[in-house]
């Protein structure tokens, strides 16, 4: 079976009946998207692969590897880009908000059916109203204690805006995410959302400023995944200035136990050495 697992596979763990976790957030919280806004998202580190965390009790978190960082840009009237601080003006209220798709860019896939609720069936008859929408629950069981979906992607999925120098000594403004884990197998990109709270003051809701896709990026069983790479300078440059991504000096494989083994699914596991200080 390829390590990306087959399409019919995939079609079964996602359900396109739930809303993702945003599309509950906006129903929630009544976001709205601010069409004339001139902010652009330009990720500079691209997401390139992960491997798969599952849904056990003890999760042993993967962050995607490398994390995906993404600067702030100004559309300016010449239709260039600025990314300058005078420019960007106060963002301070600015976050940014990680959400899981397809390779394509079409199917949303940050919600995912548990393994262990799959044999409930779901009738139609059945169903949990959140914030006016209504939301199909497990046969036998009441909202209340219904759980069969999680979410597909998990870690710190919000960043708050960062002001950071980058590797030419030029300040900007900055969005990372680098807790960043994925339950299964498959093939993703990024979706980063752009909000303003600040406008929740004013409007009673957080505006959507901008959205960005990443390129599109392998999720792999434990079995088949290439290992982690070398910390990027640009990472390791940013976790010098306070923002806490892994630094890695070194990594050595090493033989885990079978109970180990079989608990993460592979033979093997990347022990990582983190630099100190």
């Amino acid at each position: 079976m390829s390590d990306q697992g087959s399409s019919s596979k995939e079609v079964n763990e996602f359900s396109s009946a739930v809303p993702t976790s945003l599309e509950l957030h906006s129903v929630e919280r009544g976001e709205e998207v601010d069409t004339s806004s001139r902010y652009q998202l330009i990720i500079i580190q691209q997401p390139q692969r992960g491997r798969s965390c599952g849904f056990g009790e003890k999760i042993n978190r993967r962050p995607i590897d490398p994390c995906c960082i993404v600067q702030l840009a100004y559309l300016r009237d010449d239709n260039e880009l600025d990314s300058r601080l005078e420019v960007l003006k106060d963002v301070t209220m600015f976050v940014a908000h990680a959400t899981l798709w397809d390779e394509t860019g079409i199917q949303d896939r940050n919600i995912v059916i548990h393994p262990h609720s799959q044999h409930l069936p779901i009738p139609s008859s059945q169903f949990v109203s959140i914030g006016g929408e209504d939301l199909p629950v497990p046969y036998g069981q009441s909202p209340a204690d219904s759980k069969p979906y999680v979410g597909t992607l998990f870690g710190s999925l919000v960043s708050q805006c960062h002001f950071l120098t980058d590797l030419s000594g030029t300040k900007g403004a900055y969005f990372v995410f680098p807790e960043l884990c994925i339950r299964v197998e498959g093939t993703f990109k990024l979706k980063i959302i752009l909000s303003n709270l600040a406008s929740i003051k004013s409007r009673g809701v957080a505006t959507v400023m901008a959205t960005v896709f990443s390129d599109a990026f392998i999720s792999y069983n434990a079995r088949f995944f290439p290992g982690l790479q070398e910390t990027s300078d640009l990472s390791r440059h940013f976790s010098h200035q306070g923002i806490k991504i892994p630094v890695r000096r070194k990594t050595r494989r090493r033989r885990l136990s079978s109970a180990a083994t079989s608990e993460a699914g592979g033979e093997d596991e990347e022990e990582l050495e983190e630099e100190k200080g």
